[in-house]
């Protein structure tokens, strides 16, 4: 049995993106008034022993089946598109699925008609209702020739969601951009978490300021106090604001970075501390003299 209130909890997000992670790869994605999922696996008995849950799914196939427009699943392993799950969706959901040519024929098996089915390829980009799916391409294991595993990038409105499936990394998912949400499940034989790292690290490189200098005609002011090391969690070592400064105006920049003695991490968040006054001292003049006078 799942817990319905988890689910009512998902459906009442009404702004943003809502999420809620069903163990494994298995994700519900809410976004304005349609609900998605990933990779569902959630009833307890699986075709194959192997891939049976150790703990509950938080919602039950049956809470989940009137709700659900879109289900995806990147391929056809039972701890990804559970047959089980699969058939309660095609009972009780009127929900689309999207799969690749590999699931096929568990859909049928599993009672799901053929108007149901849209069957994706890697490379392939296609629309449905509320959302933009692109598939790239999966690789199940070093060496593995599953050419119809996929993962997905969804793009629901502004954000873009990057399921890359059960798969090794591959150069082209590095490449991917303007990432917003990225989901990781790493294991020992395809996505390590060594793998999953420098997917991540990617995803940070492509949202850093740092690396997205070009030149503007923005004008730069950086405050940033001595003794933020860097050395506890959520500090942020002065050096960085320092190579930060160096290379915008490399680019042709208009940037200063003042450098507040003594200061901490957070120092503005205290108005009435002496750090916070030295910092304003310096931010008033600045934007008098660049904003309002139009300098």
């Amino acid at each position: 049995m799942g817990n319905a209130k988890t689910l009512e909890d998902l459906l009442n997000v009404k702004t943003g993106i809502g999420l809620c992670w069903l163990g494994n790869m298995g994700w519900l994605i809410r976004a304005g008034t349609q609900l998605f999922a990933i990779d569902l696996d959630i009833d307890h008995a699986s075709e194959d022993r192997r891939d049976e849950r150790l703990q509950p799914s938080p919602i039950s196939s049956a809470d989940l089946a009137p709700r659900l427009d879109i289900m995806f699943a990147t391929h056809e392993h039972g701890d990804h598109f559970s047959a089980v799950t699969a058939a309660v969706l095609a009972r009780q959901s009127s929900c689309m699925f999207v799969i690749p040519a590999n699931c096929a024929d568990k859909a049928h098996r599993a009672g799901i008609p053929q108007s149901r089915i849209r069957v994706t390829r890697p490379g392939d980009r296609f629309e449905l209702p509320g959302v933009v799916v692109e598939p790239p391409r999966a690789q199940h294991g070093r060496g593995a020739a599953t050419p119809d595993d996929c993962g997905y990038v969804l793009t629901l409105g502004s954000m873009r969601l990057y399921q890359p499936g059960d798969t090794v990394l591959l150069d082209e998912h590095l490449a991917l951009k303007d990432i917003d949400v990225l989901f990781v499940s790493p294991t020992v034989h395809t996505l390590t978490v060594d793998g999953s790292v420098r997917l991540a690290q990617a995803r940070y490189r492509e949202a850093s300021p740092f690396w997205r200098v070009q030149p503007a005609p923005a004008h730069f002011l950086i405050v940033h106090g001595t003794a933020d090391t860097g050395e506890q969690r959520g500090q942020v070592p002065i050096g960085i604001s320092r190579r930060f400064c160096a290379r915008l105006r490399r680019a042709g920049v208009d940037a200063t970075l003042v450098s507040l003695k003594g200061a901490p991490h957070g120092f503005t968040g205290a108005p009435a501390s002496v750090h916070a006054k030295r910092a304003w001292k310096v931010i008033v003049p600045f934007v008098r003299k660049r904003l309002v006078r139009g300098r």
